[in-house]
């Protein structure tokens, strides 16, 4: 008998009742925002709660940092979900939070720290730590965050200045063209999104080799998606998307793999650990879980995966 290429309606409705018992408050509110009769106003109410009074993100909104205080790396997974709702420039989050990205941008680096000493003071995964900029950034955080906060600049240009988006974008491309020799799938991620921003002039001959890479990567990924292997869907959560021809098949493999890898509670459950700060690990992981069903069930939807 086949494998079925849909998630059923149960699985879908043990989906949401995880989602609606444990996932955060604002995971809540963007599942009702897309499958309920939830309001870009309800989502916007609990983005919110992330944002600090000098407009970067903070207070653990990427589970893996424990850290109240703001940061780049924050500020660019809380713009995540204002493209995702598609805030416009009027929005308080979005104007508070371009001035904390513009404000915070280093010509010297060529782009942003990522996290600040100070995320050593609190709880994290151990690829966070702190590593000074005294030698400059380094490849992998000009374009992670960097590419991606490029990105948001560009899609809220009327509020940012002109020289800042010049200097990041050479910035970016400069790297990125020797980074794609020894790619870094995080890193791959950010380029994804500023890339796929509209006012973003491509260039011919780097992005199909960006595309090469992409797929390649998430080939590899393939065999450790049950560890920590590159996701398609992570690049491409609907056939829309940027790089969602480019990675037709391997999306529709991993789909298949998430129907098979879904919790009895009806969750999705991330594949990586701390390894350390266990009772904390335990809060980031059902943070996680709560982000990552969401996730799967919109990419199941867009990709016309979900039973009638």
């Amino acid at each position: 008998m086949p494998k079925p290429k849909k998630l059923s309606q149960e699985s879908f409705g043990r989906a949401a009742e995880f989602i609606r018992k444990h996932a955060r408050p604002l995971d809540r509110a963007r599942f009702e925002f897309h499958f309920g009769e939830g309001r870009v106003e309800q989502v916007v109410e609990e983005l919110v709660q992330f944002q600090n009074p000098d407009g970067g993100f903070g207070n653990a909104i990427e589970p893996d940092i424990r850290m109240p205080s703001s940061s780049a790396l924050f500020t660019s997974v809380g713009f995540q979900t204002a493209r995702e709702i598609e805030l416009g420039a009027d929005n308080a989050i979005v104007r508070q939070g371009i001035e904390y990205i513009t404000r915070n941008f280093s010509e010297e680096l060529g782009g942003w720290e990522p996290n600040p000493p100070e995320v050593q003071s609190y709880p994290r995964a151990q690829w966070w730590e702190y590593e000074p900029v005294d030698g400059g950034l380094g490849t992998m955080r000009v374009l992670n965050p960097g590419a991606e906060l490029l990105g948001y600049l560009l899609d809220y240009s009327e509020l940012t200045d002109e020289r800042i988006i010049d200097a990041a974008t050479e910035s970016v491309l400069s790297t990125l063209e020797s980074h794609l020799h020894d790619p870094e799938f995080h890193a791959l991620l950010c380029v994804g999104r500023v890339f796929s921003t509209a006012d973003f002039l491509v260039d011919d001959d780097l992005e199909p080799k960006f595309k090469d890479a992409v797929h390649s990567i998430c080939e590899e990924g393939s065999t450790s998606w049950e560890s920590y292997g590159a996701k398609p869907l992570w690049f491409a959560n609907s056939p829309a998307s940027y790089l969602g021809a480019q990675l037709k098949d391997l999306c529709e493999r991993q789909l298949l793999f998430e129907l098979d890898h879904q919790q009895v509670d009806g969750s999705w459950i991330p594949n990586w650990a701390w390894g350390r700060y266990e009772s904390e690990w335990e809060q980031a992981s059902n943070e996680w879980a709560g982000y990552l069903t969401v996730q799967n069930l919109i990419a199941f939807r867009n990709w016309n995966w979900l039973e009638n």
